[in-house]
């Protein structure tokens, strides 16, 4: 599970960095990245997609892990100009790859 948190602290960097090509090298071929704002991507060239429509931003704490075996980060962005509490949840597969992403309100 640490390598697990790290591996999504080590996405959330790359992201905010808009290093690409690191995010995905840390992806499953067969992402899943849903977001209540932004809508559901699915495999590579959705993730591709995703990252060239929608600018990383806001702030955004250290992962940890969740009950539920999941990975868990907490943040805030600003929706029409209101800061929004939000949190991002990340799976994985048995080779440390992420296979889904899903972001939404706390």
């Amino acid at each position: 599970m640490a390598a697990n948190v790290e591996t999504a602290n080590a996405y959330m960097t790359a992201r905010m960095a808009n290093k690409h090509d690191e995010v995905l090298s840390m992806v499953a071929p067969s992402i899943r990245l849903t977001s209540s704002r932004d809508g559901t991507y699915t495999g590579l060239d959705g993730m591709k997609t995703y990252l060239s429509k929608v600018a990383p931003t806001g702030t955004w704490q250290p992962a940890s892990s969740s009950p539920d075996g999941h990975v868990e980060i907490a943040g805030t962005v600003k929706f029409m100009m209101v800061p929004v509490s939000v949190k991002a949840k990340f799976g994985f597969d048995d080779a440390g790859k992420i296979t889904s992403i899903d972001v939404g309100r706390k």
